[in-house]
């Protein structure tokens, strides 16, 4: 399923990210370093096909929030239509925190970033997707896929909820020249019961 980034049926905003002016975030001080450490844990609802209704729970560690600069690096390589440019550079950023399924060791998270909102702030994350030994060898063409992509809706205390696109890659649309979101033929998963830890 493909989604513009300029519809409001994908609010993840990928590339209006380089718009967000450094006067919004969240905290006066540089956003890439917080005031301290942040533990969100959440539930994942399942809302279509196989998944439709199974629940898991998610915990994301976050040292650190990524830049107006990280944003540009992204975008610029999206813009390259160099293949698999977007992964090596995701994955050349260093962490900021860390995604884990309930009971599993999770994945690292380069990019990690917050914006300021009416009732309290989104932040959105964007990992490289692991995938299975039987998903590569197969040449599946879900390994074309190659990101997890999260945005998270939190009022002051921390607490919200969100969506996660467990399966997506970015393209830039030829006959729009906008940036697009295509995830691998499945709605996006609810994040519910978002609870914010210091």
């Amino acid at each position: 399923m493909k989604t513009s980034l300029t519809s409001a049926s994908f609010s993840l905003l990928f590339a209006a990210m380089l718009l967000v002016p450094c006067a919004v975030l969240v905290r006066a001080q540089d956003p890439s370093q917080p005031a301290a450490p942040e533990t969100l844990t959440a539930t994942v609802i399942g809302t279509g096909g196989a998944a439709s209704g199974k629940t898991f729970g998610i915990t994301i560690n976050i040292n650190s929030y990524s830049t107006e600069g990280d944003a540009s690096v992204l975008l610029e390589a999206v813009q390259s239509g160099k293949k698999n440019e977007l992964l090596n550079t995701l994955q050349s950023m260093a962490s900021k925190g860390r995604i884990a399924v309930t009971g599993q060791v999770g994945n690292d998270a380069n990019y990690i970033r917050q914006i300021s909102t009416a009732k309290g702030r989104t932040i959105r994350i964007l990992i490289d997707r692991k995938m299975s030994f039987f998903e590569l060898v197969r040449g599946a063409r879900s390994r074309e896929y190659q990101f997890s992509a999260l945005e998270l809706y939190l009022d002051e205390k921390g607490n919200g909820d969100g969506l996660l696109y467990p399966a997506a890659k970015f393209k830039i649309n030829k006959d729009t020249n906008q940036l697009e979101l295509e995830d691998y033929g499945q709605a996006p998963l609810r994040i519910t019961n978002i609870l914010g830890w210091k």
